[in-house]
């Protein structure tokens, strides 16, 4: 059994508290790296789907609409409730900053 001593610290605890510091710069740099490339997709495929016609996207929205109302009606779990509906935000995102000029 250790005894510790108030105030009195382990020699390797300074090692410690650096690995953890270092783990936290590395995590923190990969969090930013993720959230750009997710920024970046997410930018491509909303100019991606600016080109397809209003009645397309309405139409992929409103059948994305329908998948996630039959998931809250069958009682599916919230994850798939959500995984349904989210194209249709998506599509409502590709329609509402769509230039003016080429909305159709």
């Amino acid at each position: 059994m250790s005894m510790r001593w108030p105030g009195r610290r382990s020699p390797s605890s300074r090692t410690r508290t650096t690995d953890q510091e270092d783990h936290d710069a590395r995590l923190a740099g990969r969090v930013a790296g993720a959230l750009r490339a997710t920024r970046t997709g997410a930018q491509g495929t909303t100019s991606a789907l600016q080109t397809l016609p209003d009645s397309t996207l309405m139409s992929v929205a409103a059948s994305s609409l329908g998948v996630g109302a039959g998931f809250y009606l069958a009682r599916a779990p919230r994850l798939a409730i959500v995984a349904g509906i989210v194209p249709a935000l998506v599509m409502a995102a590709a329609i509402v900053l769509r230039p003016i000029s080429r909305r159709s």
